[in-house]
């Protein structure tokens, strides 16, 4: 309670979230179908991020990730952006979180729920067949998305539960080897 009202103090108290869009929302590409996934760990309370990947037939990789895009719920000039630019970032503790956009926001149109559709921006890189980081490939686009997965880091990865999802764990962990080298 008193670690509460300390930090009530230094920030004030998040307002509370638009629960509407914006009149004007920019276009967003589709990418519904695409089948992002989460890894976190299942006591997380916000789902910021999604993250895809592919193997294509000519050997190349795909990497497409996808970051939760909240300004559609924030005006700017708004108390919601003015708390924002004083709190100015996420702060994770034990047992609260302090978040720049207010825990409601954060942990409802702000957190990529299994299932749900949310806007986001969505970064792509394409990898080529010989390992090598093709830049001229790179997009960054606004789109609709949805986790179409939750997998917890913490676990080894079963294919028998989630068989779906294999052939993007495969191509992540293979993406993931490539760009550490």
């Amino acid at each position: 309670p008193q670690l509460s009202r300390m930090i009530d103090n230094l920030c004030g108290e998040p307002p509370p979230p638009a629960t509407e869009p914006r009149s004007v929302v920019p276009f967003r590409e589709n990418l519904q179908d695409v089948p992002f996934i989460a890894i976190d760990r299942p006591d997380v309370l916000n789902r910021e991020d999604l993250i895809y990947g592919e193997r294509k037939h000519d050997g190349r990789l795909i990497l497409k990730v996808a970051i939760i895009d909240i300004t559609d719920y924030i005006r700017p000039g708004s108390r919601q952006d003015k708390y924002g630019l004083r709190v100015g970032n996420d702060y994770y503790g034990r047992h609260r979180i302090i978040s720049t956009i207010g825990t409601a926001l954060s942990q409802d149109k702000g957190s990529f729920r299994l299932g749900e559709v949310r806007p986001a921006w969505v970064a792509e890189l394409r990898i080529s067949p010989s390992g090598v980081a093709e830049p001229e490939t790179f997009k960054l686009r606004r789109a609709w998305v949805k986790n179409h997965a939750n997998v917890n880091p913490d676990e080894a990865f079963d294919v028998k539960a989630q068989p779906e999802i294999a052939p993007i764990i495969a191509a992540l962990a293979e993406i993931t080897r490539v760009l550490e080298h």
